[in-house]
């Protein structure tokens, strides 16, 4: 039985996962950060092409921005989500897409064998991470599923 589509203001407008539902949409706001400063965020599961895509989206308010805090945490959620027993890095990278910074990598799960794209996007007080992974032994197109990305009012191709 197919997802229920849900709201989001996260959505994919080309690339693999292009009209693909948001599912699991949550959304949460924290209004206790120091200097009247309010973090909102969203957080959505997309599928598509035989392929899972997480994608999580937070903005702080006030005068805060964002920390760059690398994809190793990131790499380590993705391994404990598949319940991989480790994660090999065949490569990553660093770019600019619409107009934010981006990091990425390209990886390998053993255990339940997959390959994942895990990415970062920062720009000012807009902070994206997340995930895109396959099934099959083939690298994930992660910047071209980073292109069509789009976040209402943040980020679109």
């Amino acid at each position: 039985m197919p997802a229920r589509a849900e709201d989001s203001v996260i959505s994919f407008v080309s690339g693999p996962f292009a009209g693909a539902a948001a599912e699991d949409v949550r959304r949460d706001e924290d209004n206790n950060l120091a200097e009247r400063g309010t973090r909102i965020g969203e957080s959505a599961v997309f599928r598509s092409n035989g392929m899972v895509a997480y994608v999580s989206w937070a903005r702080l308010g006030g005068n805060y921005v964002w920390q760059d805090t690398g994809l190793n945490g990131l790499t380590e959620n993705v391994r404990q989500a598949f319940d991989a027993t480790s994660v090999t890095v065949l490569s990553g990278d660093r770019d600019t897409v619409n107009g934010f910074k981006t990091q990425y990598r390209d990886v390998r799960l053993a255990g339940p064998p997959r390959r994942c794209g895990v990415f970062t996007l920062q720009r000012a007080m807009n902070s994206i991470v997340g995930f895109a992974c396959r099934r099959e032994d083939r690298a994930v197109p992660i910047l071209t599923i980073l292109e069509g990305l789009s976040i209402d009012g943040v980020i679109g191709p």
